[in-house]
């Protein structure tokens, strides 16, 4: 039994201490652009302290404006400054780190997307405290994600996403494929499917697809596939039943390269 909660980290820049949303500085100032985003990291901050489920943190950037900081976020969270010379760097310590420190699950979280509903985060947060799975996305649509969250430290996860996310990606293998290259998505919305299929196929992945848990469950003793992406919220059982399910009934000889 874990003594402590799932960590939700919210990845932050303090505002006033560094640009913000500069994309939108054709449109707005720079003094606007900032308000609103200390408008939206405010909203983010206030909805996770209404969470009993989860522990909520802060990894913030600059360091030097830990004091700025500390009066933006509630009294309950953890203020952890950003280390790290680019994004998956820095994602990879700090989801490293609060694992180490005895979480039993560990998420990142964007400080502004204002429409994101909480039950997500709690879902998140349940997967990741009940070990129903290794890895937990919250896919936008536009390619990026709104949370990830582990169970363990994947640091290779993060260097190949950093790459990607530097404009470094080709059709060539990736050094962190795995076994066989076979990969099951189980989603039904088929927006967030084709988005995942799109950026696997890119790289070279084989792809199998399953709209339900039930149909996933079938294709994974079938097709026995070196890794499983589930979505959470599914018709008929949910993506944690699911992965329980698979994790308990397994296939003659297990999954390829599943722990």
């Amino acid at each position: 039994m874990h003594s402590l909660k799932p960590a939700v980290a919210v990845m932050a820049k303090v505002p006033g201490a560094t640009a913000v949303k500069s994309r939108l500085h054709p449109s707005l100032t720079a003094e606007q652009a900032t308000e609103l985003y200390r408008c939206f990291l405010l909203d983010r901050l206030d909805a996770l302290a209404g969470l009993a489920e989860i522990a909520p943190a802060v990894a913030f950037t600059p360091p030097s404006a830990r004091a700025r900081m500390a009066e933006l976020a509630p009294r309950e969270f953890r203020l952890i400054p950003r280390r790290g010379a680019d994004l998956g760097a820095r994602l990879s310590n700090l989801l490293t780190g609060l694992l180490r420190d005895g979480h039993p699950g560990a998420i990142a979280i964007d400080s502004d997307s204002p429409t994101l509903p909480m039950d997500y985060v709690v879902e998140g947060a349940r997967a990741r405290e009940k070990d129903a799975a290794d890895l937990v996305l919250g896919p936008c649509d536009d390619g990026g994600y709104y949370f990830v969250g582990l169970r363990a430290p994947r640091p290779a996860l993060f260097g190949y996403r950093a790459r990607w996310a530097a404009g470094r990606a080709s059709r060539s293998r990736s050094r962190c494929a795995v076994a066989n290259e076979l990969i099951l998505v189980v989603e039904d919305n088929d927006k967030n499917r084709k988005l995942v299929r799109d950026v696997l196929t890119f790289k070279g992945y084989e792809i199998i697809e399953a709209e339900t848990g039930e149909e996933g469950v079938r294709l994974a003793h079938e097709r026995r596939p070196s890794l499983v992406l589930m979505d959470i919220r599914l018709p008929g059982i949910d993506g944690i039943e699911a992965l329980g399910r698979l994790r308990a009934e397994p296939p003659p000889g297990g999954f390829p390269s599943w722990p």
